[in-house]
């Protein structure tokens, strides 16, 4: 175990380099995952608007139009209705809308004579609304009166007084969706677990492979490589002691992420969904270790180890849905993602986030598909470094 032993010796030279990666990924996970934790109380929010409504109508039918708004929207004050104090509130964005409802409102609704048309001459009862043109809140506040005078109208149509009108319209956009899963589940967003463990896709490849590289790197030189093929040591003994160095690097540094977990996340890794996610992590870690070996046998320059980390996990990231999720990707790219293992991590991640009772085999498929992937970068690693062995 020698080559196992030295290895360790010049992984030693290293460590401040090691941990200082260490702690810039920890710093990346902890920005993420308290960004997630901010966006996930809850997954659905109407937008308000600002507004200020002049009822001079003082009807039924205006003032209960006025305290719907008032629910769905902010409602201010301002000082006036004369023009220049409505643009000046405008401007000075104090309010974003002001709804005139002028007399003869509540009479016109309720004889069907109403028009929401403000170009008929014959409409003096036609609401005015005085905007911000073009943006987001014209369009939020027009469509929610519309949307109100939609309903009370269809209820008048039918023979309803304009109090029962109000009354059944007011019911009826108080009505809540609520919203399930197939499986029964009602969650909507994904977790902060999921957020943290999902991101380690990227993390860990650019991590192993920048902190580990380096240390193969200095078996690769010459004078130590023909030095070691001089003793008994045989080129698969010397390649398995290095690879199993590599886990138990890359096992410890796992470790420190888990346990980053377990006090980023309040201890919310000690559940079932916790087990599934640390375990896809291992089977990710070996694809990553693997990597790592890999790209140490092909180059010997520090500058394309740099250059590797970085164009392998970002590129993976973003294609496999780590960084962008997968439903905002092509099918072209979707496809074609079927063919990198960060694809099957991510699709781990996201069944068992929100489909582990009923997808446990294919969570499972998607763990082995990610050791075979391992399987197949250790063997090219084995490859390459056995090219270079006959190369010299």
């Amino acid at each position: 175990m020698q080559v196992f032993k030295s290895y360790f010796k010049v992984q030693k030279k290293y460590l401040g380099f090691m941990f200082m990666y260490i702690g810039i990924m920890t710093g990346v996970l902890s920005a993420v995952t308290a960004n997630a934790s901010r966006n996930s109380g809850e997954t659905y929010r109407t937008a308000t608007v600002k507004f200020a409504v002049f009822d001079r109508d003082k009807s039924a039918a205006s003032s209960a139009l006025t305290d719907y708004l008032s629910e769905t929207h902010a409602q201010k004050e301002i000082a006036g209705d004369d023009k220049k104090t409505i643009q000046d509130e405008l401007y000075a964005r104090n309010v974003e809308n002001v709804l005139l409802i002028p007399e003869g409102f509540g009479e016109a609704l309720a004889n069907g004579s109403f028009s929401s048309s403000k170009d008929a001459a014959d409409n003096p009862a036609a609401l005015e609304i005085i905007t911000i043109p073009g943006t987001q809140a014209a369009r939020y506040f027009e469509t929610a009166i519309d949307n109100y005078l939609g309903i009370i109208h269809m209820y008048l149509s039918a023979g309803y007084t304009v109090e029962e009108a109000n009354s059944r319209t007011a019911e009826v956009l108080k009505q809540e969706v609520d919203v399930s899963l197939p499986d029964g589940g009602s969650q909507a967003a994904h977790s902060n677990l999921y957020t943290f463990f999902n991101y380690l896709g990227w993390v860990m490849v650019a991590l192993l492979i920048s902190v580990i590289g380096p240390v193969l790197q200095v078996y690769n030189k010459k004078e130590l490589r023909d030095r070691i093929s001089c003793s008994s040591y045989k080129f698969m003994n010397m390649n398995s002691e290095l690879f199993f160095g590599v886990i138990v690097t890359g096992l410890g540094i796992t470790l420190i992420l888990v346990l980053l977990s377990v006090v980023m996340l309040q201890g919310a890794v000690f559940s079932e969904k916790g087990l599934y996610l640390c375990l896809n992590a291992v089977c990710y870690l070996f694809v990553a270790l693997s990597l790592a070996f890999l790209a140490g046998k092909l180059t010997n320059r520090q500058e394309h180890l740099s250059m590797m980390a970085n164009v392998i996990s970002l590129g993976m990231a973003f294609l496999c849905g780590i960084f962008v999720p997968a439903e905002y990707l092509g099918d072209g790219v979707v496809k074609a993602s079927h063919l990198l293992p960060a694809y099957w991590f991510n699709q781990a991640n996201m069944n068992i986030d929100f489909h582990l009772g009923t997808e446990k085999l294919f969570i499972f498929i998607c763990m082995g598909v990610q050791l075979l992937f391992a399987a197949l970068f250790v063997i090219l690693g084995l490859l390459a470094a056995r090219r270079q062995a006959v190369a010299h």
